[in-house]
């Protein structure tokens, strides 16, 4: 079943600046994989792409962009 994609249209631009940072430099793996979801979706990624490059199930994929609506 194809489930029409969600993506993040607003970000401002020093939201998207913190979370390059945090993809680029965080200590923590979670956060540097999430700040990457989320730049994914903003670039109109889809679900099934978002997982692929992170590397976790559709589900997670997806529960993080409804996490951040």
């Amino acid at each position: 079943m194809n489930v029409p994609n969600k993506f993040i249209k607003n970000l401002s631009e020093e939201d998207y600046d913190k979370l390059v940072e945090n993809h680029q430099t965080a200590e923590n793996f979670r956060v540097r994989n999430r700040s990457h979801a989320i730049l994914l979706s903003f670039q109109k990624k889809s679900i099934a792409e978002i997982a692929g490059i992170c590397g976790v199930h559709r589900n997670a994929a997806r529960a993080l962009d409804q996490s951040v609506e």
